[in-house]
Parts: structure tokens; C-alpha cells; sequence
């Protein structure tokens, strides 16, 4: 089984610091910035992100999934995004950093065989 290569992208980047991947499942690359993420956005099949850089999806060559996180997506859909990427959404799940860390939450990446294997093959 390949591993697929997930691009984890925010502002702030302690919200990478919450994400969690079963050992050897995934690549897991975190980026806070445009310039950091200009550098690693072209291996990345799965984008997590809030507000990603529209002028940066001319180097996602090999994306095939964005989960925004939050509700909103009013900044994905845009004319840049490449077509035939899936755009997956949070509704309802809202949670402020600060609670998250006080509570020691982590948001879990499961990439499991069974869970991909029709958004990234």
C-alpha cells in the first residue's frame, strides 16, 4: 500500500501539532505560511487547510483531496482549484484552538486502505 502524502496548512501552525496519523499511514507535512506550503503542496494528494492559497493550486499536481477545516469553503471554491478534486467540509464542528489544547484533543487523519481508497486511487 502506498501512503498517501497530506499537506496539513493554517495560519497559526499549532493546529498541525494536533493532527495525529496511525505510525507509517500517511506523509504528514505542515505549513503556516504560502511560502512554506509553495514548497510542498506539489507531492500532496490530501490538503487539511483553512484559507489555502488560491495562486498555489497551480502546483498541486497530484491533489485529489481537500478537507477544509470548518463549515465554510467560500475560499476553495475557487476558478484555481483543479478540477476533479474532491472538496469535503466540517459542518458543525467548531472548535476554537484553546479548547482543543486545554482538553488535549487531536484531530485524527485516518487513512486507512478502505477509507482512500475511492478519493486518492
Amino acid at each position: 500500500m502506498t501512503r498517501p502524502t497530506v499537506l496539513v496548512y493554517h495560519g497559526d501552525p499549532r493546529y498541525a501539532e494536533l493532527v495525529r496519523v496511525p505510525k507509517g499511514r500517511a506523509v504528514v507535512s505542515a505549513a503556516a505560511t504560502p511560502s512554506e506550503a509553495a514548497g510542498l503542496v506539489g507531492e500532496a494528494e490530501i490538503l487539511y487547510a483553512w484559507k489555502f492559497p488560491p495562486q498555489l493550486y497551480a502546483k498541486a499536481e497530484r491533489l485529489k483531496w481537500l478537507q477544509a477545516m470548518g463549515a465554510g469553503v467560500d475560499w476553495a471554491i475557487v476558478p484555481e482549484l483543479p478540477p476533479g478534486v474532491i472538496l469535503t467540509r466540517a459542518p458543525g464542528v467548531w472548535l476554537s484552538f484553546a479548547t482543543c489544547a486545554s482538553k488535549s484533543s487531536a484531530i485524527t487523519v485516518n487513512t486507512t486502505a478502505s477509507s482512500l481508497k475511492n478519493s486518492v486511487s
